[in-house]
Order: structure tokens, then C-alpha cells, then sequence
């Protein structure tokens, strides 16, 4: 199953499809919650031409050109070509970026300069600047090696190299963020599509969602190889490895559970989390005892105590939530609503939407610029 949005179409892949045609062929749900292609697909808002510049105050520090005083979540828009900048936790929409062809996956360097986008339909990745909110440089992933459909996007946490999951060219492309091109690929198996992937805080080890083999790729990054492959329950979509503990967190579409892996040894457990229908992203929050995840079948996001195993909330959001992202205080999460073009950002402490904002048409993946 693909869980991304290619050519143009809302994909989740029946049991039926093949794996190695183009996963924008196929669209299925189930019974009892289609939804219309209206619906799922609303026209883009219009285009707010003028920026929201808020007001910090005279005492405040701020930082680029010296109007952002707050955090900011860059919000990737796959069928507006765009990343959305919207501010945390106003919801006040600030700009668009004009970025690739699709743009899916997103991450944030280290020390907070540039933003990198995957563009899926171009095999490209948009180098944003934080400063300046603008592509700097884009990166083409099928030279030297010919990859497809660019999805997940990690780097690592020393900032110098990036890591893309190419969906159709079963690979993860290697770059040097230094001088912005392609080093290698670590291979993967045929027909797999890796979709999503995170990173260990030591930056030793990659786990990535191999979508259409129902398994887990862990892969050494020194060696730049796969060194094994976990079992995990049906269609795996979204992945967090905790940076407090050694733990990751997998959501299962089909199966509506999370796996857990203990990532210091790398390995599965047999014991799975049930949380609500149709999980896509899955988060970790910085203290690691609790995990959130978007259950795009009931247009919830689920609060999950990792170590007691439960599902203990839900939290009612928009139509089909998939992306989420954490402020670094764990205090706002914001969540892309596919269905509706739109994102929520919840309050965690008092587990409520505290504002919706429009972004661009299809918003996928979100990377957060904390204050």
C-alpha cells in the first residue's frame, strides 16, 4: 500500500494492487467512510499575497529579517507545488514557498538554517533557507543513480549528510549537505518502496517503512547497507525513533496498531499498541514516554502511553490527519489535515485544537523552526 499522494490521486492501495506499478493508479477505502473526490481533494485557498508579520515587541528577540518571534511549522503542499509557513500557535498563514514537483517529505538541519523538501514527481530536493524563506538550491536525486519518487526525508543529527527514501527506486539516496549532491544509495529489496524512514540519536542506525513488503528496514549507516529486516504488521506508513529511549514506534494502516522495536538491539516486539482506525504519521514526543498518532480513518490524532501500551485519548482534528510535528517544548502539535487542506494545532496539555490554519492543497509532511 502507498500512502502518498502520486499522480495526482489520493493512494491507499488495495490488497489487490501490484507492487511495482505506479502507485497513483489506485484508490480504495473502506466501507462505511468514502469519501468523494470533492471532498477529499477541496480546491486550494486563495493565496494571502501580503505576508502576516506579528508584532514581537520591542524587548523581543528576533530572528530573520526580524519578524518571526514565534515558531513556525513549514508544511509541505503536494498538489500546490508550495511549502506553507504558518505560525505556532496562532495558526496566522505567513507565506508560500514555491518549491518542486510534488513536494512530500520534509526535515530541518541541526543548527536550524535550511529546510529540505523531497519534490516526488521531479526526483528532486528543495533546499530552503530559514532566513531568507526561499529555495537556494535544488538537488537532483537521479544523478548519478537512476531513483524515483523521492518520499521521506531524515538528516543527520550532526548535519552533514541527508538521507531520502526513494519510493520506486527501492533505495535510500545519501548526500552530502555540505556540498548539496548525491554520495551513494543504500539498496533495498525489489518492489519494498520504502516510504518513510528516522534516524538513532547516535546517528548509527536508520529504520525505514518498507510499505509493500510489511517489514522494517534497519540500516547501517556507516556501512551505508541494510543489516536487517523486522516483521511488522500489515501496510507500514509512518515511523519515530524516540531520543530519549530505544524505542520506535511504526503505524500499521491496515492492522490500526503501532509496532514497537527496541532499537538498541534491533528488534521487533510481538506485542503491538491498538490505537484507531487507519494510523498514518506517528510521533514521539522529546520526554518519550508518550506518542502521538494520526488515525486518518476517524480524523483523530491519538495520545498513546508507550509503556503501559494504550491508546489513553483521542483528540478530534481535521479530515484524514497524516503528518505530525512537535514543538522542542512538546507543548504545540501540529498536524496536516490531507482531506481538507488544512492544519490543527493542539495545545497537548490541555489535549484540545486550539487553532485550524489553510495551507496549500494537499499538505503532507511538517518540519517545525522552534522559537
Amino acid at each position: 500500500m502507498m500512502l502518498a499522494n502520486i499522480e495526482n490521486e489520493a493512494v491507499i492501495r488495495s490488497p489487490e494492487s501490484s507492487a511495482d506499478s505506479d502507485p497513483g493508479q489506485t484508490t480504495a477505502t473502506e466501507p462505511g467512510w468514502e469519501i468523494s473526490e470533492e471532498a477529499f481533494y477541496p480546491p486550494p485557498p486563495a493565496e494571502n499575497k501580503t505576508p502576516y508579520l506579528p508584532d514581537c515587541g520591542e524587548n523581543t528577540r528576533t530572528r530573520y529579517h526580524g519578524y518571526y518571534c514565534r515558531s513556525l511549522a513549514y508544511v509541505c503542499n503536494q498538489r500546490d507545488n508550495s511549502v506553507s509557513l504558518v505560525e505556532i500557535p496562532t495558526g496566522r498563514a505567513i507565506l508560500n514557498i514555491p518549491v518542486g514537483n510534488g513536494p512530500y517529505g520534509i526535515d530541518i538541519s541541526p543548527d536550524r538554517q535550511f529546510i529540505y523538501v523531497s519534490n516526488m514527481y521531479d526526483a528532486t530536493l528543495s533546499v530552503i533557507s530559514t532566513r531568507s524563506n526561499q529555495v537556494v538550491h535544488t538537488i537532483a536525486l537521479n544523478i548519478p543513480f537512476l531513483d524515483s519518487r523521492p518520499a521521506g526525508v531524515k538528516v543527520s543529527p550532526d548535519g552533514k549528510l541527508i538521507y531520502v527514501a526513494n519510493y520506486l527506486g527501492n533505495s535510500i539516496s545519501v548526500l552530502d549537505a555540505e556540498h548539496e549532491q548525491v554520495l551513494t544509495g543504500i539498496p533495498l529489496p525489489e518492489k519494498s518502496n520504502p516510504l518513510i524512514m528516522d534516524i538513532t540519536s547516535d546517528g548509527r542506525l536508520a529504520f525505514i517503512t518498507l510499505n509493500e513488503a510489511d517489514q522494517i528496514a534497519v540500516a547501517d549507516l556507516q556501512a551505508n547497507l541494510p543489516v536487517k529486516y523486522l516483521a511488522c504488521d500489515h501496510w507500514p506508513a509512518g515511523i519515530t525513533v524516540s531520543g530519549k529511549n530505544s524505542l520506535a514506534l511504526t503505524a500499521s494502516y491496515s492492522n490500526n496498531t503501532l509496532s514497537v522495536i527496541n532499537t538498541a538491539i534491533a528488534e521487533a516486539s510481538p506485542i503491538t499498541i491498538a490505537v484507531s482506525r487507519n494510523p498514518v504519521g506517528v510521533i514521539f514526543s522529546h520526554c518519550g514516554r508518550i506518542a502521538y498518532v494520526g488515525n486518518s480513518g476517524d480524523n483523530t490524532v491519538g495520545i498513546v502511553d508507550v509503556f503501559s501500551h494504550l491508546q489513553t485519548n483521542t483528540i478530534k482534528v481535521g479530515t484524514s490527519p497524516k503528518g505530525l510535528a512537535l514543538t522542542e517544548d512538546d507543548q504545540f502539535l501540529v498536524v496536516s489535515n490531507l482531506g481538507e487542506s488544512t492544519v490543527s494545532i493542539i495545545n497537548t496539555g490541555l489535549h484540545r485544537v486550539v487553532a485550524t490554519a489553510p495551507v496549500g492543497n494537499t499538505p503532507e509532511f511538517i518540519a517545525i523552526l522552534n522559537e
